[in-house]
C-alpha cells in the first residue's frame, strides 16, 4: 500500500487526527508528501491544518530531531507525550491550536545496500496521550511494513488500460492486520 493509504488506514482505525510520512533524502528527513487529517469542523480548524501542512513540508527533521530522532534511535515504534516531538515550534504552535497532545512514530525499514534499514517514519499526531501497548505496537508495525513509497510513472501508449486496472485491483485487496478494537485509548 502507499504511504497515503498507510497513514489514512491508522488513522481511521484509531481515530487519530493526523498522519504523515517522513522520508530519508540525502540532505535529511524531509516530508515524503504523504498526509492524512480530519478535517472536520470550522473554517479556523481546517486553517489550523492546512498551516501545520504548510509549516510540516517545509521543516527538515536531521536525525537528532522530533519524532524521527526518537524512532531511529531504538528502530521500533515511539510513543511521546507532548508536542515537542514535532520538532518545529511552528509545527508545535499549530497542532496546539488544533488541541493535539501526542506524538506516535513507526518506522518504515528497507533493504538498502543488503542491510536493514529506516527509510521512513509514519507520523501520527494525537489528542490524547497513547499508552505504549503492545498490541498496538505490533500492529502499527505491521501496517507500516506493508507500506511503501508510491512513485508515479508515465504508462507506455496501450498499456494505461493495464495499468488502471493494476491500480485498481490494488485498492481492492484487504489489508489481513488485526488491529485491536480500541487504538484510541
Amino acid at each position: 500500500m502507499s504511504y497515503d493509504d498507510a497513514v489514512a488506514l491508522v488513522c481511521a482505525a484509531t481515530g487519530w487526527p493526523v498522519g504523515h510520512v517522513w522520508a530519508q533524502t540525502p540532505s535529511g528527513w524531509r516530508s515524503s508528501g504523504a498526509w492524512h487529517a480530519t478535517t472536520s469542523g470550522s473554517a479556523e480548524v481546517s486553517g489550523s491544518l492546512a498551516a501545520l501542512r504548510e509549516a510540516t513540508a517545509i521543516t527538515d527533521l536531521a536525525s537528532g530531531r522530533g519524532i524521527v530522532a526518537a524512532v531511529l534511535h531504538l528502530e521500533s515504534c515511539r510513543f511521546l507525550p507532548g508536542l515537542e516531538g514535532l520538532g518545529s515550534p511552528f509545527r508545535q504552535a499549530h497542532a496546539a491550536a488544533l488541541h493535539l497532545s501526542g506524538v506516535v512514530g513507526v518506522p518504515v525499514h528497507s533493504i538498502v545496500g543488503g542491510h536493514r534499514k529506516v527509510t521512513a517514519v509514519l507520523e501520527f499526531v494525537t489528542a490524547a496521550e497513547v499508552e505504549p501497548e503492545g498490541a498496538l505496537a505490533e500492529a502499527l508495525l505491521e501496517v507500516a511494513s506493508r507500506s511503501r513509497r508510491r512513485t508515479t510513472r508515465k504508462p507506455t501508449p496501450g498499456t494505461q488500460t493495464a495499468a488502471a486496472q493494476q491500480t485498481a485491483a490494488q485498492r481492492a485487496k484487504s489489508l489481513d492486520v488485526e488491529i485491536p478494537d480500541n487504538l484510541a485509548g
